[in-house]
């Protein structure tokens, strides 16, 4: 059983979108392409599916420097999947436009 890596992001506007990510490996490889399915929310009840387009992955490095890792756009009822290497030392953030949010 696969069980999902949860994050909830807070957009700074009246919608909340809560984001389920699924390692394909069920954890992250350093330094190796990964596999990470996704399915997005409207709201933390997890009720109501929501799609996302034009959101980005940014890594952000021990220096604080940032880096575009990757677009992401979600295929069906907020589902999807993007590849990107995970390295060490870094935090990923999803971004995501309160303009591009299709519900």
């Amino acid at each position: 059983m696969i069980v999902p890596y949860i994050r909830t992001l807070e957009i700074a506007s009246p919608v909340s979108i809560v984001v389920d990510f699924f390692p394909e490996t069920y954890n992250y490889v350093y330094e190796v392409s990964n596999r990470v399915y996704y399915q997005a929310f409207s709201s933390p009840d997890r009720k109501t599916s929501i799609d996302i387009h034009n959101a980005t992955l940014v890594a952000i490095d021990e220096n604080g420097e940032t880096t575009l890792i990757t677009g992401i756009n979600s295929l069906n009822n907020g589902r999807g999947w993007f590849t990107f290497v995970p390295l060490r030392n870094t935090i990923y953030v999803l971004k995501v436009m309160q303009g591009d949010i299709i519900r």
